[in-house]
């Protein structure tokens, strides 16, 4: 919804502006490519649900029943959530100690974040899993209770076909073929105009200091790593702006 309000004002500015008229639009939103675990999750917290979960009587009863691949009583269970990331509850019909629920419980969320952070690429040994916030607890009124007990956050721009961990073994999912995007780490670019070329843009990372510099009319930038260096212009922040998509 917030992209679409984005999309539709970037338009009225341009039709606004007329032909003739160079744009360009950046946003420092730290908005990163485009990633997905979504095809893993479900192997991966059943797998988790195993190793929590085991004790004698779930050993004996698979084995009595021969159902090897059954989840009994899984602990934590997926919610609905984005492409981005991954929201797991506690499931609510879990059985915790009467003296000690809020211990017990605090256990089970640290049991789940270390499964989740040892998790890597079965390819690069890259992390899959950047941050894990506890959205339930970090945050007060009477209806945080029903936000996600774990928001699990996945790497930017990571679309593994398979996963490993020494305590969950290699899990393995087609991928899903993902949005392109127009994204870039630090924010995104729009330009418009004949002699402005986004793709020469060769990174976004310090976009803060550029904005402000454009912003303020500076006459220079210090040379950084974010392919921004030297493309200030003293003539104003008109020139600033236009010059900004002939970056080599």
């Amino acid at each position: 919804m917030i992209l679409g309000d984005i999309d539709r004002a970037i338009g009225d500015l341009v039709s606004s502006a007329g032909p003739d008229t160079e744009i360009v639009v950046f946003s420092t939103t730290e908005m990163q490519p485009n990633a997905t675990l979504a095809h893993l999750m479900p192997a991966i917290v059943d797998r988790m649900n195993r190793i929590l979960g085991e004790t004698h009587w779930t050993r004996f009863m698979r084995n009595v029943v021969k159902a090897r691949d059954q989840h009994w009583w899984p602990l934590c269970e997926m919610l609905p959530y984005n492409e981005n990331c991954t929201a797991l509850r506690i499931n609510p019909s879990v059985v915790f100690k009467d003296a000690g629920i809020e211990i017990e419980r605090l256990r089970l969320l640290d049991q789940i974040e270390f499964l989740l952070m040892e998790l890597r690429d079965d390819q690069t040994s890259q992390p899959v899993i950047t941050l894990i916030d506890r959205a339930a607890l970090q945050h007060a009124g009477t209806r945080a209770t029903e936000l996600p007990d774990l928001l699990v956050h996945y790497g930017a721009g990571l679309c593994p076909g398979a996963v490993r961990s020494s305590r969950l073994g290699r899990i393995e999912a087609k991928p899903p073929g993902l949005r392109p995007g127009n994204h870039a780490p630090g924010g995104f670019l729009i330009v418009v105009g004949d002699k402005l070329d986004a793709s020469k843009v060769i990174g976004m990372q310090n976009l803060g200091p550029m904005a402000m510099s454009v912003l303020n009319g500076s006459g220079g930038l210090a040379t950084d790593k974010s392919g921004f260096a030297g493309f200030l212009d003293p003539r104003g922040t008109t020139a600033h702006i236009k010059r900004q998509g002939e970056i080599q």
